[in-house]
């Protein structure tokens, strides 16, 4: 029984004063910080001392695990954003094409009523200027995967080289045919 009761308790980080602190404590001073709070704050809030918390930080590599989620939550809101833009010019592409269609229609089959033929013709005209000037800001998707290729020749490091090329993908994403990239 006395071995089961050990093994329920969490372990403890001890001080160089001799005051152990559970991981649990740890674990929300850990947090505290990651999510921006100050040191000081979290000190006084949670009654530990300054320089306790600053040894945690530096041993436990509190700062790399900030950087590393605050570059993750750029990164997502990066994707969502492009994301967004995406699914906005695709839609006004669906729509572009949809009034041209329908004008198209109009003109063609006697039976689809517009005002004049007139007013279908302008349609058109301002569908095709729409798809046009939504299909002129595209890039060749070979152009992106040149500019991937000089970062692989070029970039010594390999996690670098990773990271470009990712950030490479979303902005291929934005400025190609809005066909999301599969991985």
């Amino acid at each position: 029984m006395m071995m089961e009761q050990l093994q329920l308790t969490q372990p403890e980080e001890v001080t160089r004063k001799g005051k152990a602190y559970t991981q649990e404590t740890i674990q929300l001073a850990k947090e505290n910080y990651i999510s921006g709070k100050p040191i000081t704050e979290i000190s006084k809030e949670k009654g530990i001392p300054e320089i306790t918390l600053y040894a945690w930080k530096k041993k436990f590599n509190w700062d790399d695990e900030k950087k590393f989620l605050q570059r993750t939550t750029n990164q997502v809101m990066w994707e969502q954003r492009i994301n967004s833009i995406i699914d906005a010019r695709n839609k006004n592409l669906k729509n572009y094409v949809r009034v041209k269609e329908s004008a198209l229609d109009a003109i063609e089959d006697p039976d689809i009523e517009w005002k004049d033929k007139g007013q279908a013709a302008s349609a058109i005209d301002m569908a095709i200027k729409g798809e046009k000037a939504l299909t002129a800001e595209l890039i060749p998707l070979q152009f992106i995967e040149d500019i991937a290729q000089i970062i692989v020749d070029t970039v010594n490091d390999p996690i670098t080289a990773k990271k470009l090329i990712e950030q490479l993908i979303l902005l291929g994403k934005l400025w190609t045919t809005g066909e999301k990239f599969t991985e």
